[in-house]
């Protein structure tokens, strides 16, 4: 049996409010979930092939996508599905169908918890997992070799009656390291320092409930520190040494943090780091020993400079903590991107007035601004859909009939999308083109390599911002 696991291309992606610099550093990042399943498969099932395609990195989309499908000749083909992309792998399913009628196509993937029923009723899906999904596709694969008929919790057929149960794994520890090597690696660059860069999940979920944030209040997993050296112990072997720790919050325990530092050090491992933190959850001891143990930077999630905005979003920070971690962080010398947004609900221009004179004081070496957008399964998306803000639920008639031109909506009670556009273009015009800046950032870029492709990020952020251009 030959299994093919795909990551869609973006191809028709529903657009973030994030400039396109800031998009395409989200998507350089190995999507070690659906490595994971691959992996499992691999380990549970012997003789069986298994390929895995990101079709963004290769270039491939629905119009070209019949070589692979010739060539490898899978019997079963994994789709792994984010809402941004569920057009896309719609369209690459679609295509594959066209090819052979008889190869069955699962959807997995963060979307498919959000609208299971929706995502199981389109034509070209034959099955879903909800959930984590190396334990149920794995059953959903050998059914299908030996042609058994299995029901599993987290796994649905077409036609079949479904839950809204989703299966997880209690002890992280149990699951493979994710193989690498069955994808294409090496293709996989840092957007800031150009150095072959991976992921690694030491956890999954998230005890903090931020209104803006599918994600929130849901179950915590934590990976124990042996287990995770052990596997950067593989990845280093395979010659990577820059790598994207992909948690929710990693910094949820300081103590945890300072252990998975000691034992980098211990262990004389020699890479680059980076992680997704809080602000409320460091110091500058901790800092610094993250900075010994390799730690290169830290994007935290501030959202804004206006405590009672914090306050209305559930994020449970102070701008207080903000100032002070952007203070230990520049201290122990590591950097730092700061998340602001602008539009959040409530939010005025005072608040706005207010990020934007945090931001200039805390000097993060990169900043993101996005626009409050109202996703599928948040507190604002259905508060939005109470105060009768949206004329109807957008989102679930998006998962029921994908459409390449869908457009997110922001929150409008307060300012136009046209308003908003543009208090998000002079948010990051005021920060990043002022002249202390830019020498500040010249002073630290320390190779041609880093020089050309932060160039780069910032001609096309010129582009877009005052030419409204994207792809200059």
């Amino acid at each position: 049996m030959r299994v093919l696991l795909i990551f869609p291309p973006r191809k028709n992606m529903v657009m973030s409010s994030l400039p396109e610099v800031a998009e395409e550093s989200e998507h350089l990042i190995p999507q070690m979930g659906i490595v994971s399943v691959g992996t499992y498969l691999k380990e549970k099932i012997k003789d069986i092939d298994v390929k895995i395609i990101d079709c963004h990195l290769e270039n491939i989309d629905e119009t070209n996508i019949d070589q692979i499908i010739h060539d490898f000749n899978p019997g079963i083909v994994g789709i792994s599905v984010v809402t941004y992309l569920l057009y896309d792998a719609v369209s690459v399913a679609r295509a594959i169908k066209r090819i052979d009628e008889n190869i069955h196509i699962n959807f997995g993937g963060p979307h498919i918890a959000l609208y299971p029923e929706e995502t199981l009723n389109l034509r070209p899906v034959d099955s879903i997992v909800i959930g984590d999904g190396e334990i149920p596709f794995y059953h959903l694969v050998r059914s299908i070799i030996n042609n058994e008929n299995i029901q599993i919790r987290g796994l649905y057929l077409k036609g079949s009656n479904h839950t809204n149960y989703e299966p997880y794994i209690a002890n992280l520890n149990d699951l493979p390291y994710p193989d690498r090597t069955l994808t294409a690696y090496k293709k996989y660059k840092s957007i800031f320092s150009g150095s072959i860069s991976t992921s690694i999940i030491t956890s999954k979920g998230c005890t903090n409930k931020c209104t803006m944030c599918s994600m929130q209040g849901s179950k915590l997993r934590l990976r124990e520190i042996p287990n995770i050296i052990s596997e950067i112990k593989h990845i280093i072997n395979l010659g990577i040494t820059d790598i994207q720790i992909y948690d929710d919050t990693f910094n949820i325990s300081e103590k945890r943090v300072a252990e998975f530092c000691e034992e980098i050090i211990r262990n004389d491992l020699k890479f680059s780091w980076s992680f997704r933190g809080r602000v409320n959850n460091v110091n500058y001891e901790l800092l610094r020993l993250c900075k010994k143990a390799g730690c290169k930077m830290i994007l935290y999630g501030v959202e804004s400079g206006d405590d009672n905005v914090l306050k209305a979003i559930r994020k449970n920070t102070t701008v207080k903590e903000i100032r002070n971690a952007f203070y230990c962080s520049r201290k122990a010398n590591i950097e730092t991107l700061a998340y602001f947004m602008v539009g959040i609900p409530g939010e005025t221009l005072d608040n706005i007035g207010n990020s934007i004179k945090l931001a200039k004081e805390i000097k993060s070496d990169y900043l993101a601004v996005s626009i409050a957008t109202s996703w599928p399964g948040t507190v604002m998306y259905e508060e939005g859909l109470g105060q009768g803000l949206y004329e109807s639920d957008y989102w679930k008639e998006f998962a029921v009939n994908p459409s390449p031109k869908f457009n997110p909506r922001f929150w409008t009670a307060i300012f136009t999308p046209v308003e908003l556009i543009k208090l998000r273009n002079m948010f990051l015009i005021k920060y990043y083109f002022n002249l202390p800046y830019i020498i500040n950032r010249l002073i630290k870029i320390n190779s041609y390599d880093r020089f050309k492709k932060q160039f780069k990020a910032g001609f096309v952020l010129m582009c877009e911002l005052f030419l409204g251009k994207k792809n200059a």
